[in-house]
């Protein structure tokens, strides 16, 4: 599967070309589950231009790069690859990092320490439970728990209207870490917490 939202028609936030898509992995799977087959879903291309002056730095770019693995994984995607490392001629805006003349290193957009983020915080999850997402065709909201076989769970979320999370259905200790798509962190004395449209990971502490 290839996910380009970004020049499938997508536009105002309309994501309903990756939703739809996404639920094709799900007919997918369930079309296997019958047949006693089992074959991983994957994608072999997903990408999201950053720019050229709006997003310079990539970071809407860097949130929609959280939104589509995570969305993606929620519907049983098994493994992504993302379109483009760098910016070239051919791939404008694509990469995770800026063009660079020969010889020079490429200035990392924020899409590259999300990405990074992303990597780190949800790697080897064995399985993704989606707690609550926003109207079908609008990726405006969203909260996902990712399981682990060896460590406490994290949860991912945002939302455009800026509102409350609360976990306390899903979190027992008083103190939870927040963690932004950039990697920084804080500790919050609470287990309601502010999302806002980019997203963070949650954890118990």
């Amino acid at each position: 599967m290839h996910y380009y939202p970004d020049v499938d028609g997508i536009t105002n936030g309309d994501f309903s070309d990756l939703l739809s898509r996404g639920d094709n992995a799900q007919f997918f799977t369930s079309t296997m589950q019958p047949h006693s087959v089992s074959k991983p879903i994957i994608i072999t291309e997903m990408g999201s231009a950053s720019g050229p002056d709006s997003d310079s730095n990539g970071t809407n770019q860097a949130e929609r790069l959280v939104k589509y693995y995570v969305y993606s994984f929620s519907r049983g995607v098994k493994s992504i690859s993302w379109f483009f490392g760098w910016d070239s001629s051919m791939t404008p805006n694509w990469g995770i990092l800026k063009q660079a003349a020969p010889g020079f290193t490429p200035t990392k957009k924020t899409s590259f320490f999300s990405y990074k983020s992303l990597s780190q915080k949800l790697s080897g999850f064995a399985s993704v439970e989606k707690i609550s997402e926003g109207k079908i065709g609008n990726f405006t909201e969203g909260v996902y728990k990712f399981n682990f076989s060896e460590r406490n769970p994290i949860y991912v979320g945002w939302s455009e209207s800026n509102k409350i999370l609360d976990l306390s259905p899903y979190i027992s200790t008083p103190n939870v870490l927040v963690t932004d798509i950039i990697g920084g962190a804080q500790t919050k004395e609470t287990i309601k917490v502010p999302i806002s449209k980019s997203p963070v990971f949650i954890e118990a502490m």
